[in-house]
This record gives C-alpha cells, sequence and structure tokens, in this order.
C-alpha cells in the first residue's frame, strides 16, 4: 500500500468515518491470527491506471485528453471500490473477491457524476475477469441513460486498444473474450431471467415511478448467484422523502458515522449539513469535492451561487442540487430539515388537559384519510400535532412505492379491511379520543363527511364545516408555515407525515392567497395530513378571533388575524 493512501486512511482528520470501522474490521483477529479484509494496494492502482491510461474526457475543455483522476475520486472511490478484499474468498483464478458490494455515493450536480459511472462500468467488465458478465447501467429515463451511454462509446472509439477489443451497438458493448456485455437501460420495466454481475444506477433519486422502482429490484436481486456482485449509486440528493433514494441515503449516512455496522457497504457523501451557511465557500467545498479541478470557482459562483442569491425561490433548487441537502422545490412548503427539527415525543397523557381541536381531511378510495389533532398550550407558546392516517387494503396492496406496512408498525396509519376506506372505524376512533381528551371543535372539509359528522353531532360534539377555498385557507396555511418554522409546532415526529408533507406543493394566487397541493399528479402522491393540520389550526384561529381573544394570539403566537 502507497504511503500516500496509508496516510490517508489513518489521519482522522481527512479519512471517512467508515475507515475507522474497515481499520477496526482489518485488525489482526486474536483467535485466528488473521484479518477478515485487506487492501490490495496492486489491484487498486491497476483500476487507476486503466481509467487514467484507456479513458478520454468526452467533452469541454479537455475533450480528447486522457482522464486525470482527482484525487478525492481515487481515494474515495475508486481504490476502496476495487482495492478493499475479503480473504479466503477466492473461487476463481482472481483471487480473493471485493470487499465491498454495495456502492453509495452522494455527491451534488456537475462533479462529473456520469463520467465517472462510465469509466467504472468500462473497468467492472474488462478488469474483473468473470465470464459471461451481465454490467449494467440503469436510468430512469432516455437522456440520463445517454449521460452514461455516450461516454462509454466515446471511451472505446477514441482508444484503439478498447475498439479493437469491444463492440459497441445501440445500447450495448460487448466483449468478446469473456462474452461479456455491458447494457445501457433507461425507462424500461423490471427484467427478469437475468444473471446480473453489476449494476451501476445514475441519479437514484429521480427513481419514483413503479415501472423505475421494478427495474432496479428486477436487476438487484437477479446477482444472487455471481461470485463478487457490486451495486454501484452515484446519486443527487432529491425531494421525496418517500423515496426508496432517501430512505437508502438516511441508511448510508449511518453506516458512514459508524451508527449502523454494514461490513459490504462503502459510503460516500459529500454533503452540507442543513445548518450550514450556504453562503460560505468552506460550505460549498465541502459539499463539492471537484470544485476547484473539474468546475472552476468562477464557474460556480455565476451558474449557481448567484442565481441562488439574487432569487429566493431558487435557493431551495440550489441547496439540493449544488450542496445536497435534501430540500423542497422552488414552490414547495416547508423543508424537510426544518419540519424534522420540530419533531419529538408527545407525552399524550399529560396533553389531556389542553383544549385541543381537530382537522377532518375524508376520502372514500384511492387517497387516504387524515384525522390531524392540535393540541394548544397558550401558557407555554407552543402547539402539538399528531396525525392518524386511515387507508384500505387494497390500496396498500396496489400502491407501489408507498411503505404502508411500515406506517401501520410505527402507528401512524390504520389499514381498513375491503378496498373502501371504513368511515366506521374512523368514526369510532374520533369518538374514543373525544372521551379521553379536551376536544373543543371538529373541524372538517364537507366532502365524504356525511357518514361521520352526523354521528358525532348526535353525540353532542361540536363540528363545524371548513371551507377550503383559496381565500379561507390561506391565512392558516401560511401561520402553519410560520410556526412551524419557528419551532411553536411540535409533531410526532411520524415518517407519513413526513411523506406527505414532502408532498406538498403550493398554489399562489395573483393576491399572494396561498393553498396546499399535490406536487404531482402520480398516484402516489398524498397531502390529506398537512391539510387536516392546517384544517385544525384554521379553526382555531378563527375561534380564538371570534371570541375577542385575536390579542392572545398575536402576543403569543407572533401573527395577526
Amino acid at each position: 500500500m502507497s504511503r500516500q493512501w496509508t496516510n490517508y486512511l489513518l489521519d482522522s482528520s481527512s479519512a471517512p468515518a467508515w475507515c475507522k470501522q474497515v481499520i477496526e474490521a482489518t485488525a489482526p483477529r486474536t483467535d485466528e491470527g488473521q484479518r477478515d479484509y485487506y487492501f490490495d494496494p496492486v489491484e487498486a492502482e491497476r483500476r487507476v491506471k486503466f481509467i487514467e491510461q484507456f479513458c478520454r474526457y468526452p467533452e469541454g475543455a479537455k475533450a480528447g485528453q486522457k482522464m486525470l483522476l482527482d484525487e478525492w475520486q481515487k481515494n474515495d472511490i475508486v481504490r476502496p471500490v476495487f482495492g478493499w478484499k475479503r480473504r479466503n474468498s477466492a473461487v476463481n483464478e482472481m483471487g480473493d473477491m471485493r470487499r465491498f458490494r454495495r456502492v453509495f455515493i452522494g455527491i451534488p450536480r456537475k462533479n462529473a457524476k456520469s463520467t465517472l459511472i462510465a469509466a467504472m462500468a468500462l473497468s467492472i467488465i474488462l478488469q474483473d475477469g468473470e465470464q459471461r458478465a451481465e454490467v449494467y447501467c440503469l436510468a430512469s429515463n432516455e437522456k440520463q441513460g445517454r449521460r452514461v451511454l455516450d461516454p462509454i462509446k466515446y471511451f472505446i472509439k477514441a482508444e484503439p486498444i478498447l475498439a479493437g477489443m469491444m463492440k459497441a451497438r445501440k445500447n450495448v458493448v460487448s466483449y468478446g473474450k469473456y462474452d461479456s456485455v455491458l447494457e445501457v437501460l433507461a425507462s424500461t420495466d423490471g427484467r427478469h431471467g437475468l444473471n446480473t454481475h453489476a449494476v451501476l444506477v445514475d441519479e437514484l433519486h429521480e427513481f419514483l415511478q413503479p415501472k423505475q422502482l421494478n427495474a432496479l429490484e428486477a436487476l438487484t436481486t437477479s446477482s444472487l448467484v455471481r461470485t463478487q456482485p457490486l451495486h454501484f449509486f452515484m446519486t443527487t440528493a432529491g425531494s421525496d422523502v418517500n423515496s426508496r433514494c432517501f430512505h437508502d441515503w438516511e441508511y448510508v449516512r449511518k453506516v458512514k458515522q459508524g451508527v449502523t455496522p454494514d461490513d459490504t457497504l462503502l459510503p460516500v457523501l459529500y454533503e452540507a449539513s442543513p445548518e450550514d451557511d450556504w453562503h460560505d465557500p468552506k460550505v460549498w467545498q465541502k459539499a463539492n469535492p471537484g470544485l476547484g479541478s473539474i468546475m472552476s470557482m468562477n464557474e460556480f459562483v455565476e451558474q449557481a451561487y448567484k442565481p441562488a442569491k439574487l432569487d429566493p425561490r431558487k435557493v431551495s433548487s440550489f441547496l439540493r442540487l449544488h450542496l445536497n441537502v435534501w430540500a423542497k422545490g422552488v414552490d414547495g412548503f416547508i423543508d424537510d430539515h426544518v419540519w424534522m427539527r420540530c419533531a419529538g415525543e408527545l407525552d399524550i397523557d399529560s396533553l389531556k388537559s389542553l383544549p385541543m381541536w381537530i382537522g377532518l381531511d375524508l376520502a372514500a378510495y384511492r387517497d387516504t384519510c387524515a384525522v390531524a389533532m392540535l393540541w394548544v398550550d397558550e401558557v407555554h407558546d407552543k402547539m402539538y400535532l399528531r396525525v392518524q392516517f386511515f387507508q384500505n387494503e387494497a390500496m396498500m396492496q396496489a400502491e407501489t412505492g408507498v411503505d404502508y406496512l411500515s406506517y401501520q408498525r410505527e402507528g401512524s396509519c390504520i389499514i381498513t379491511p375491503g378496498d373502501v376506506i371504513d368511515h366506521q372505524e374512523i368514526l369510532r376512533y374520533i369518538q374514543g379520543i373525544v372521551s379521553e381528551h379536551n376536544v373543543q371543535t371538529i373541524a372538517y372539509d364537507k366532502y365524504m363527511a356525511t357518514v361521520i359528522i352526523p354521528q358525532l353531532v348526535e353525540d353532542g360534539i361540536r363540528c363545524e364545516m371548513y371551507s377550503q377555498s383559496i381565500l379561507h385557507i390561506s391565512e392558516p396555511t401560511k401561520q402553519f408555515d410560520a410556526l412551524v418554522s419557528q419551532g411553536k409546532i411540535v409533531h410526532d415526529g411520524s415518517m407519513m407525515m413526513r411523506w406527505q408533507m414532502s408532498s406538498v406543493k403550493i398554489h399562489t394566487d395573483n393576491s399572494e392567497n396561498i393553498k396546499i397541493v399535490k406536487s404531482s399528479k402520480i398516484d402516489r402522491v398524498r397531502v390529506d395530513g398537512p391539510v387536516a393540520a392546517v384544517i385544525a389550526l384554521g379553526q382555531y384561529m378563527h375561534e380564538r378571533a371570534a371570541g375577542g381573544n385575536s390579542d392572545i394570539i398575536t402576543e403569543v403566537f407572533g401573527f395577526d388575524l
């Protein structure tokens, strides 16, 4: 192992947290006297040398020149992916197999993601020594697929040695010596019957549709019989916290931090934290390892930073695309890190003495139903929110990409039998809440309320219809945003409400009135919980204003009605 690489691994100030785990895992065992894993510097440098000698820049000012990898590309990605081995795993002439079977790299735009994926794909098919290897580069759409395919074809065309070894057709590159293929797939349904040696995924955050997720699942599960399969993901942060990418990202962060041990995952995340000063060039560098080499500082300032500095609507996109902070789009509602900053443990028993307002957003079939419970503690300047969701069994099974079972396990979603939501079950739930809590009013949207509301009224519970017209709902929506931003609403942190908050888009009319709408027309987007919460807050605001207590709202919560 080179001295530079050794120092990089052992220097705690520069090495990622996973390096410490690797060093501990590779220390000699007292019982066996040997290591589970070891670093093979010859193999690591063989991969670096291949990329730098046989791959050429496909575009830009250096087009046609041999690629020279940055130190971070070599030290954080290429060397650890191919250099770390699992001892005594040899099953063929290539020796011990790779230690890392999964690689997850979170990196912002303009750091040459697609080009590096293309180079590593060629290295895998040519240098792994696997017979009849099937290597797939998977993209979410045709355009993204071309960003990986075009560099691969250029590498082969520009280098005579590669051109003599490989044949490039429309979307497939073949390597005759080992009868192997490298194929770029995009906008495809799941394929079965494959024997995948490696799958390299570009921009995982864009994999949201069932077709895309099915393709990803088919490829990653078809490599079970391979000797050293590799699942390689490289992506920018997204905005959908119910996505496969977000859940993987959070898991990878825990592995990188040393919280969750995972011997076969290489975690590489370049990201700013939500609390970082996004105006600080040190924060830009922290999230963009290619800044100053792949991308010039002047280019970053002019094309990325200045547009966000001059236009507040572009800040969220800057944070996501260039600092890798999971954030909303330009027309979103509340950023995920702001929402989760308000998460806390709700002691339900201690809240029973507080007045509660309930907001209902009901549906019959496809949408979820939401019961938002808002406790108001005016004395201590706090509100407490919990949202209970309901979905029917048929929709739970039909909706790909929505993990209702996890929501059910955490207690935030009740699944009712059949293919329609059982409103009697919702009625019984509300009656149970009323019997134990100081419920002031139940506010409801008139749609689908005919089953529940008459019985609640008969029970002597005050129920008020709440219009969702933009003029009526605008002020409560703005105040909900303000209270969350100020940390004055504490919620239970449920993943289902978190998902629905990430699905919110704000519609604004010509008079600056706002209303919650879905961020997309696809079926898996839901906003019933946020709507119900705003209805509960709106009813509270209305009653306090009508009762002559608007001064309390102004003094305690910091806004006027």
